[in-house]
């Protein structure tokens, strides 16, 4: 029946067919290894995506892929 809420990015490299299309914000500090105040920068300058669902904020996993993929983060 899917992932747990609040699933870690251990528990994600453990199931690896499984592919996320969004994740929480400490999960995605998590697998970027990055800080908060940094994803919501990035978040802010439009170069990762999120969605706001009820109260939750989820990021879109497939740009922390891109981002951590290009080594961009920095730049």
């Amino acid at each position: 029946m899917g992932l747990p809420r609040d699933v870690t990015a251990r528990q994600l490299a453990k199931q690896p067919e499984l592919k996320p299309i969004t994740v929480t914000v400490p999960t995605a500090l998590a697998v970027t290894g990055l800080g908060r105040t940094k994803v919501y920068e990035l978040v802010k300058e439009g170069r990762v995506r999120t969605v706001a669902i009820g109260r939750r904020t989820l990021v879109i996993y497939a740009d922390l892929e891109k981002l951590v993929e290009t080594g961009a983060a920095g730049r």
